[in-house]
């Protein structure tokens, strides 16, 4: 009964630090950013909240429970780290949003967080791999998923769309498991906040998660996909990141073949075709791309109804079709 009522009081945290921030925000006239698109001014780096509050209730968590506190112990050798890898890319993200840094410098510590985030898994993982491969592939993964989640918060909701299904498909993945992971604490922890920052991210955004809200859920991310993982969920881990990761992915490789930088910021992503090619509102793509995430949650709770892990290739042919329709809008709507 404790832990439910700590659960209302975060969610009332949650409210409260929101309205304080759009509060400071309007009434000293900071941490904003003019819209060119919605030709508005929106409140910016609202994505630092995350920064305050997962650690909180991770650490909140872990210390009010003592069976809980035990059953994450056996499941990652050294949790804290978690919690210090939030914190230290939600400062140095916010500095970003504030005054850009070099990229080579948020690589650093990227790598930095990802090293220490080694200590959350027990080794080995895998019986092909030898150890310091294993350690070097998930350090990869890390990198790899914090950017992703980064370049997929270009439009007004799609984060928090992308970042809302994989939560709850990873509650739908413990019910049907029976099975208490470390990716369900970090689910449980994200749904409220994100929930109560998508009225004010869609349709229309009237505040930015800036990179300290993207980099930090990324780094949420790659954690729980590992996690997944490594608790042989191998269908749950491919499909419910499958359309950023296939969209960066493909976009990575054309650049390399053109020989262009991996990090140039040309915004040639296949979800931002209909509004850099084809001029359409976020809508165009946000709205799809919600249905298509409603549908694969619907096929996760069908495949462990009828028991059949292998139904959910079609979520992917759905994130297929999702990237086709984006770069094929010609065919979906009218040019401006």
């Amino acid at each position: 009964m404790e832990y439910y009522l700590f659960f209302v009081f975060y969610v009332f945290l949650i409210l409260f630090f929101l309205y304080l921030y759009i509060k400071i925000s309007n009434k000293y006239n900071i941490w904003r950013i003019y819209d060119s698109i919605n030709n508005r001014e929106v409140v910016q780096s609202a994505g630092i909240l995350i920064t305050l509050l997962l650690p909180l209730f991770f650490l909140i968590t872990y210390c009010v429970n003592p069976v809980l506190q035990n059953t994450i112990n056996q499941m990652a050798p050294r949790p804290i780290v978690f919690i210090f890898g939030i914190i230290l890319l939600g400062i140095v993200s916010l500095y970003d949003d504030i005054k850009s840094i070099d990229f080579r410098y948020r690589l650093g510590i990227q790598l930095l967080v990802a090293f220490a985030s080694l200590s959350l898994f027990f080794f080995p993982i895998t019986n092909f791999f030898p150890i310091k491969v294993e350690q070097l592939i998930i350090i990869a993964i890390i990198i790899f998923i914090i950017n992703t989640t980064n370049f997929y918060d270009g439009l007004d909701g799609m984060l928090n769309i992308n970042t809302l299904f994989v939560c709850l498909t990873v509650l739908i993945v413990s019910y049907y498991e029976q099975q208490f992971f470390i990716s369900t604490i970090i689910a449980i922890a994200l749904i409220p906040i994100i929930i109560i920052l998508l009225p004010f991210n869609f349709p229309i955004a009237k505040i930015f998660m800036g990179d300290s809200g993207s980099i930090v859920i990324g780094y949420a991310m790659s954690i729980i996909l590992l996690d997944l993982f490594i608790n042989k969920l191998y269908w749950i881990a491919a499909v419910i990141y499958f359309v950023p990761s296939a969209d960066v992915t493909f976009t990575l490789i054309k650049k390399m073949y053109k020989k262009i930088n991996p990090w140039e910021r040309l915004f040639d992503y296949i979800f931002l075709i209909p509004l850099i090619k084809f001029k359409q509102n976020h809508t165009v793509v946000t709205l799809p791309f919600l249905i298509c995430n409603l549908i694969n949650l619907f096929l996760v709770i069908v495949s462990y109804k009828i028991k059949i892990s292998e139904l959910l290739i079609i979520n992917i042919v759905i994130g297929i079709v999702f990237l086709i329709y984006c770069s094929n809008q010609r065919f979906f709507v009218k040019k401006k």
